[in-house]
């Protein structure tokens, strides 16, 4: 495994950790201990993932035969903490209640209000936060919005509310966001991805520009970005 890790990394890929069965007796504590001896192969790796098997358990454990309800998001919650991404296998196993709290499980993000209209949020990754109207992220006007929802970069940062809505929204992105901003014209986004990047416009925008180039083959709703360090420019 220390010999593979390297050409993970090399490879732009995710290595899946199994979740074995001999060491479910622990309960969401085994992740911890997982995450643990792998940082001792590659302290700096992230690209490490670690997969979640919800399925009928051989084991006599309780409260349930297989992984839901409190049980179920404590695994998510703690696997998130640990790993860079956690893997649940699979669809179909999970139970439908479940489903609408996994997100909120797998968040290690915290916030908290200083102001009557001012949220600060510090997270790892980039974050959902709960979100009505326009906003300001850092003192500056914040493109990437979804209906009740404000995507946040990773890090430290202040949300609060804007006067206005930007001209161009950006409702989804899975790149990792290192800036942004806006005006009545424009968004502009720094981004970073180890693979190509998606962007879901609100509207139809008339140009799209990486790095100050045209961006070919887009449908103006969407656009598909390269992978690297890039800055992608949204034009109304």
């Amino acid at each position: 495994m220390a010999r593979t890790l390297p050409l993970i990394e090399a490879r732009h890929s995710t290595l899946l950790v199994e979740d074995p069965a001999t060491l479910w007796n622990l309960g969401p504590e085994r992740y911890s201990k997982l995450a643990e001896k792998y940082r001792e192969l590659a302290p700096e790796n992230k690209q490490i993932a670690v997969d979640i098997n919800v399925v009928e358990r051989y084991q006599d454990v309780y409260p349930t035969k297989k992984q839901t309800g409190v049980e179920l998001l404590e695994l998510v919650h703690q696997a998130a903490a640990s790993f860079g991404r956690v893997a649940l296998y699979f669809e179909n196993s999970l139970e439908k209640q479940d489903l609408a709290l996994l997100p909120v499980a797998a968040t290690t993000a915290t916030e908290k209000a200083i102001a009557p209209d001012q949220l600060a949020t510090n997270a790892p990754e980039p974050t959902r936060v709960a979100w009505n109207g326009p906003a300001e992220i850092d003192g500056k006007l914040w493109p990437l919005a979804s209906s009740g929802f404000v995507l946040a970069p990773a890090g430290k940062h202040v949300l609060s509310v804007a006067t206005s809505n930007p001209g161009v929204i950006v409702n989804d992105f899975n790149g990792q966001i290192r800036s942004a901003s806006a005006d009545v014209s424009h968004a502009e986004i720094a981004y970073e991805s180890r693979s190509r990047a998606i962007a879901l416009l609100a509207s139809p925008v008339s140009k799209i520009e990486v790095d100050g180039v045209p961006l070919a083959d887009s449908d103006k709703l969407s656009a598909i970005l390269p992978a690297g360090r890039h800055v992608v420019t949204f034009s109304r």
